[in-house]
């Protein structure tokens, strides 16, 4: 009766470890779409990634063009004491961000893209602008989502909302990279814009 009692209570525990080491067999979705990307997208494609202004903090961390990044750092370093750069909606990269700038482009890879991010979903245009701008490809995460279903955001974003509405049927899905019981991660969907 005591042996039952042992195993039984230690089962549960038993379980949720062996799920969790499951999970640890395979790529999260973030490295195995960048690994995707940078096989079969070419090198300096132009993409919209939803992203944070600065970073990629969810999706595929793909290396920004050195010209993106000249860009950031110019900005940066034009910062006064107590401004930041991605005002107002964060207000954490400041002029101290500079040298974490310096050292990308001076270990910059080979392959990079020039990303432009939404901003996490606030800053977008229509799907039309994408189009004409000649922007090549549009990398979705699955985290925005339970953004563009919010009503308070839609209606403090309703651009932002209109271009996530018509998404599935404007451009192209190309791939689709979803979590499982061996993958963690968001969904991340690429989709070919031209």
């Amino acid at each position: 009766m005591l042996w039952t009692v042992c195993i039984s209570l230690t089962f549960i525990p038993f379980i949720n470890s062996f799920k969790y080491a499951r999970t640890l067999t395979e790529d999260n979705t973030s490295k195995a779409s960048k690994a995707w990307i940078e096989s079969n997208l070419p090198a300096g494609s132009k993409i919209l990634i939803d992203a944070g202004r600065t970073i990629i903090s969810s999706g595929p961390r793909l290396h920004e063009s050195r010209v993106n990044i000249e860009r950031k750092l110019e900005a940066i370093r034009k910062l006064k004491d107590g401004e930041t750069f991605d005002s107002p909606m964060v207000k954490i990269v400041d002029s101290n961000a500079a040298i974490y700038y310096e050292l990308l482009l001076k270990t910059h890879p080979g392959v990079t893209y020039d990303i432009t991010s939404t901003e996490l979903g606030r800053v977008v245009e229509s799907v039309d602008f994408y189009k004409v701008n000649k922007y090549n490809y549009f990398i979705h995460d699955g985290d925005q989502v339970f953004r563009t279903n919010d009503p308070l955001w839609r209606n403090k974003y309703p651009k932002s909302a209109a271009f996530y509405d018509a998404i599935d049927h404007s451009f192209t899905l190309i791939a689709s990279f979803e979590p499982s019981p061996t993958r963690s991660g968001p969904s991340i969907k690429v989709y070919k814009i031209q």
